[in-house]
């Protein structure tokens, strides 16, 4: 039976006098704690609120520092954030690193402040004597001030808290999660991220907080733009996977990805876990608990991969640097054994090779400048000047074969991955092929032909490059 708020204020408060209290309290921090089962976004809110004002009686140890953090750099409920900032002030190592967070917590809550009190369960006062987030904030940075000089520069362990790392999947088998991408593609968990080394982050569409789901495909864009600059997104796959497969589909998922900067492809994507999140939860051991299917808190996470599909690291709660993240995957490259690497997963991008595209632009221009008749038939043959050779006889039927291998060509350039610069190349070519046919064929007007070759040739060969050098080419929007 699950516990009413009152019995959980009970509980917390108990634990404060036990002589293992602060650890059960930073256990029950944990999002994946039974306790947060099928509860409310608020009623979490309270709860937590509760347990970081207990640890703080206690005294926040370097082991609790990250769930403190956590708060402060991603938390918009004032009541977590004045929780965390007075937390903070029995933390024995506070310094002047810690001050970033503080600020960053300011401008998070600054337009969201609201009345508090932080001496009963629940927080939000109608009455005073109250309080205010900020008021906590700057108490906490006054702190600071007057502490800083009495703490060494490398007092805070913060980053080695909040970066805590290990092979938290090496022992457990792979999930038999079955997954679709942002074009609509289905593959394995092994097509996704056997072969090579990987990077893993979790996200949402609905997610409400602009500093945890947001802020993290933001930096994971960024990610994947340092990946390409440094020659790497063909040794180093990335994926964001949502937390909300029932919500999130193809097209969406696309989309809210492409608009915070991501680039796109068969190495890089957005994954839905069409088979449940369950097992793959368990894998990774996703900081998320539910309402049903309603994702009513998470945590900020990334995890590096090698190249078995087994986590080699974990980056939580504290947003991660682009550049560490990138140099914990590079070393999972140094550990992968050489020889042949599996297939990749199925590709959806253009099939279009060189030697189809230029057949294709061949047959086009073939079709543009075919004689129209017999006596054009010779006249072209003549004005090549061998002798004999306006004697061969006209076949009529060359015109439709040329037609129909132009739309072959056009068929092999059709941008399946949806990508922006393929879908150009496609255009162009279509451009071509309309303006032969039309203008060209049908209407004989002079130059129409040539305009349309030359857009057919341009077309195949915009296909080719793009093909060959998508890996290393960004190719998105700019987004928030």
């Amino acid at each position: 039976m699950a516990l009413s708020e009152k019995e959980f204020e009970e509980l917390v408060d108990g634990l404060k006098a036990s002589a293992d209290g602060r650890e059960r309290l930073a256990g029950l921090l944990n999002e994946t704690h039974p306790v947060y089962a099928e509860r409310a976004a608020s009623a979490i809110v309270r709860m937590r609120g509760w347990i970081l004002l207990a640890l703080g009686e206690l005294g926040v140890s370097d082991r609790e520092l990250v769930y403190v953090l956590e708060e402060l750099d991603t938390g918009r409920e004032p009541y977590l954030v004045a929780a965390a900032a007075r937390a903070l002030r029995s933390y024995p190592n506070l310094g002047g690193s810690l001050r970033p967070h503080l600020e960053r917590a300011q401008a998070n809550i600054r337009y969201r402040d609201d009345a508090l009190r932080l001496d009963r369960y629940g927080g939000y006062a109608d009455t005073p004597p109250y309080g205010t987030a900020m008021a906590e904030l700057e108490e906490t940075l006054r702190s600071i001030d007057t502490r800083a000089e009495s703490v060494p520069a490398s007092g805070c362990c913060c980053g080695s808290a909040a970066r805590a790392s290990g092979s938290a999947g090496a022992a457990r088998a792979q999930p038999a999660t079955q997954f679709q991408d942002h074009r609509g593609s289905a593959l394995s968990f092994a097509e996704a991220f056997v072969g090579r080394p990987s990077i893993v982050v979790f996200f949402y569409t609905r997610c409400s907080n602009p500093q945890k789901c947001s802020l993290t495909m933001t930096k994971f864009g960024r990610l994947g733009e340092q990946l390409r600059a440094r020659g790497l997104d063909s040794e180093i796959r990335t994926a964001a996977i949502t937390y909300d497969p029932d919500f999130d589909d193809a097209d969406r998922l696309r989309q809210y990805a492409e608009s915070r900067g991501v680039h796109l492809d068969e190495n890089h994507r957005v994954l839905r876990p069409v088979n449940g999140f369950e097992g793959l939860g368990e894998y990774f051991d996703a900081g998320v608990s539910f309402v049903g299917s309603i994702v009513n808190r998470h945590r900020v996470e990334l995890y590096v991969l090698d190249a078995s599909g087994r986590v080699a690291r974990s980056f939580q709660r504290v947003l991660w640097d682009e550049g560490e993240v990138i140099e914990a995957a590079v070393r999972e490259i140094a550990k992968t054994p050489s020889g042949p690497k599996p297939p990749d997963p199925p590709a959806a991008r253009s099939s279009a090779s060189p030697t189809t595209a230029l057949l294709g632009t061949v047959f086009s221009v073939a079709a543009a400048f075919f004689p129209k008749c017999p006596m054009c038939w010779a006249a072209y043959l003549s004005a090549l000047g061998v002798a004999g050779l306006e004697r061969i006889g006209y076949a009529p039927w060359l015109l439709p074969l040329f037609i129909a291998l132009m739309l072959a060509n056009l068929y092999s350039l059709y941008p399946r991955d949806r990508s922006r610069r393929r879908r150009v190349a496609f255009g162009v070519a279509v451009a071509g092929a309309l303006t032969i046919w039309g203008p060209g064929i049908l209407l004989e007007i002079p130059f129409a032909p040539l305009v349309g070759a030359m857009l057919t040739a341009a077309g195949s060969f915009l296909a080719v490059r793009f093909r060959l050098t998508a890996p290393a080419m960004t190719a998105h929007p700019s987004g928030a």
